[in-house]
């Protein structure tokens, strides 16, 4: 917004020019407003463009004095009928630039999901897009885009992110470059091939009965100590955590808040109902913040412990929430005997391909991760299983001893 006095021959006005952006007049706007005996007059000027560097130059050009007089004065095209603003004459040279930067189409991606899917999906792809523009900038145009710009990407981010942190931003990064392919309002593009980085294998993502002891044994607080030992017995996500409903003895997720677009009901004992409802409440009354923010809250006070039980060499890497989540599915897969399709449908994959990662374990891996389901094991590789098969919550007391709760 620019004020300014400016004085005609038929007297000094207060004008003031303002610029919005209105994608259904293409792009910026500037207003002009003056006033006249009390009568605001105002005149709109479309700028041609959604980029921002130029429109403000081009507002730079309509607020000059000698402008602003010839707008009042209503004398911005000629007598050869040309404009004085040369980007509005039919034949200019200078055509409209389009919505093809990266800043741009990301609102725009951004606007489309929204309502869509889940916002905590929205706001990751926001993330995911903001490191991708601290890499290329905001006005990096999207056709531009090669192969070689994502590896530029991926080289800024080795050795800050993980390889899986890396993959994540990667991921929606591909989401949002075949969304522009694909609208019709939007550049025509090929989507660079991207390749995702090489993670750790899925034994570095369990967590065993050792570790957990640890975590319940550290500084970590109470109420995150619930919320690890609600993800330990449940496999639950935190969004889904965070989003579900309690109804009567199950946790019920709606289809738009699980990864697999299905609603899922989990049974919950009473010690996980505890659970549940005290990370709940915390979440609800002390955070006026997102699910994302929150599970945020939780991630980084959990790597600060394991950071720290590292150096005092008590376990041997740090492990995400969802680790938690990768340790119940290979804890079923054992205690349901290998029946993969049960466990399938217990955690909420959308394919048994899934699952069947969590097959391939030794047993010698096994019995050194679970001393705890020694038995189980045993069993599950002379291919029998005992006919009662629980999965209990371990408590924050109990998980000092290595024990679980009783059901």
């Amino acid at each position: 917004l620019y004020n300014m006095r400016v004085k005609t021959p038929s007297g000094t006005y207060s004008v003031n020019v303002s610029i919005y952006l209105r994608e259904d007049h293409g792009g910026y706007v500037a207003y002009v407003r003056w006033f006249i005996n009390k009568d605001r007059r105002q005149l709109t000027i479309p700028l041609k463009t959604y980029d921002d560097d130029l429109a403000k130059r081009r507002t730079a050009t309509i607020k000059t004095v000698e402008n602003i007089r010839d707008i009042i004065g209503r004398r911005i095209v000629n007598d050869n009928k040309k404009h004085k603003f040369p980007w509005l004459n039919k034949n200019a040279d200078t055509k409209l630039i389009p919505l093809d930067t990266l800043g741009k189409l990301k609102e725009k991606f951004l606007r489309d999901k929204s309502g869509k899917i889940d916002q905590s999906s929205v706001d990751r792809y926001g993330i995911s897009l903001d490191r991708f523009i601290d890499v290329l900038g905001k006005n990096f145009r999207i056709k531009n885009i090669k192969k070689k710009h994502i590896n530029d990407f991926k080289e800024a981010y080795e050795g800050k992110h993980k390889p899986s942190g890396i993959n994540i931003n990667l991921r929606g990064i591909k989401c949002f470059l075949r969304w522009v392919a694909a609208e019709d309002d939007t550049p025509d593009i090929k989507v660079p091939k991207i390749d995702m980085e090489d993670e750790p294998p899925l034994s570095e993502k369990v967590i065993p009965d050792s570790v957990m002891a640890e975590l319940m044994r550290s500084n970590l607080r109470e109420i995150y100590k619930y919320a690890l030992s609600f993800g330990y017995s449940t496999g639950c996500r935190i969004d889904e955590m965070l989003r579900g409903r309690l109804l009567d003895d199950f946790l019920y997720i709606e289809s738009q808040y699980t990864k697999a677009g299905k609603e899922r009901e989990i049974y919950l004992n009473n010690t996980q109902k505890d659970y549940w409802i005290k990370v709940y409440n915390d979440f609800k009354n002390n955070h006026s913040c997102t699910e994302t923010s929150y599970e945020g809250y939780i991630q980084h006070e959990l790597r600060e412990v394991c950071l720290d039980l590292i150096k005092q060499k008590k376990i041997d890497q740090t492990y995400t929430f969802h680790c938690l989540r990768h340790t119940y599915i290979t804890r079923r897969c054992i205690q349901l005997g290998g029946n993969l399709y049960l466990v399938k449908e217990e955690v909420g994959h959308s394919s048994v391909n899934t699952t069947e990662l969590y097959k391939d374990f030794k047993q010698s891996k096994l019995l050194s991760w679970f001393p705890s389901l020694e038995k189980e094991i045993k069993a599950l590789f002379k291919k029998e299983m005992p006919s009662l098969v629980t999965v209990n919550p371990v408590t924050v007391e109990q998980a000092v001893d290595g024990e679980t709760a009783d059901s």
